[in-house]
């Protein structure tokens, strides 16, 4: 079943499985959720479901943050820019990755849907 799973989308730009392997590479931004792992190769369908649920949420909330700061940061004092511009960066950061997630999950969804 590993055989349908493509690995850049486990780990992207990297090629390697980190749904197999959940705490390599974790600064790099391959964090996988608690039972994450173990459902990547599970083949069930809801599971697939699931994930894909819980990544399209986590990016839904991610992106209203990032929205929020967007309107929110013209009050911040110049002394706080440096800041600001470190938070942005990181909850960027960390959109990209849930949006990579949410792709695999769906891929990982139609894939099951139809065997």
């Amino acid at each position: 079943m590993s055989s349908l799973i493509t690995p850049h989308l486990l780990c992207p730009g990297r090629g390697c499985p980190s749904a197999v392997f959940p705490h390599v590479g974790e600064d790099d931004g391959d964090k996988l959720l608690p039972g994450e792992a173990s459902s990547a190769h599970s083949g069930d369908v809801d599971d697939a479901r699931r994930w894909l649920e819980t990544y399209d949420e986590l990016c839904r909330l991610k992106q209203k943050i990032l929205t929020d700061l967007e309107s929110q940061k013209v009050r911040v004092p110049p002394e706080g820019d440096a800041e600001v511009k470190d938070d942005e960066s990181m909850l960027r950061a960390e959109y990209e990755r849930l949006l990579g997630r949410r792709e695999f999950w769906h891929a990982e969804f139609e894939a099951r849907q139809h065997r």
